[in-house]
């Protein structure tokens, strides 16, 4: 007798497999536990604090003589921790709601609590809505911070064309604590 077909050996091999899933998801009566691939969250606000800006223009609506040469670029993030980085922001001309930004950033107090800058593209006719900040801590010799934000997609006000070219927006909002290393970002629109 030959050797078996690749076709009865991935045969074989689904069968006990779903043999076996079958056993570990049997249902023993008990109580229900998340996933494997579930975070959680040890702090979570919705609503944070927060102003956005855009800048219709294409170029960055921020920017900052001090943070990483990635921030240049129309899609990126970081924090804000110190009066240096603070004092480095720069709001171009052509961004709209640079004013109140501006007063938003002097008012964070850096002592107690981190601004975040997420910067990105978005339609000209729409504008996200921070809806949700989730933050927790992890990493046990050099303590991390990862931050996951939930937007909602908006119409924006007022008019403007589909057609107009994509707009440069920043969020920059207030974390209720002070981070040292941001670890790790992630949003959801």
């Amino acid at each position: 007798m030959g050797s078996p077909s690749r076709r009865q050996v991935l045969g074989s091999v689904t069968a006990l497999l779903t043999g076996a899933s079958g056993c570990l998801g049997s249902d023993s009566g008990g109580t229900p536990t998340p996933t494997v691939t579930e975070r959680s969250w040890a702090n979570s606000t919705d609503s944070p604090a927060a102003r956005t800006v855009r800048n219709p223009a294409g170029g960055p609506a921020v920017r900052s003589s001090v943070a990483d040469h990635r921030i240049e670029h129309r899609s990126t993030h970081w924090i804000v921790t110190a009066e240096t980085e603070r004092a480095a922001l720069d709001f171009p001309s052509a961004t709209v709601g640079r004013d109140a930004a501006r007063a938003f950033v002097d008012e964070t107090d850096l002592g107690s609590e981190t601004l975040v800058v997420h910067q990105y593209d978005v339609n000209a006719c729409e504008t996200w809505d921070l809806q949700r900040l989730k933050w927790g801590q992890y990493g046990d010799r050099v303590p991390l911070t990862e931050i996951q934000l939930r937007y909602e997609d908006v119409d924006r006000e007022g008019a403007c064309q589909r057609d107009e070219p994509t707009h440069v927006a920043a969020t920059l909002l207030r974390v209720p604590k002070r981070i040292e290393r941001l670890g790790g970002f992630g949003y959801q629109v």
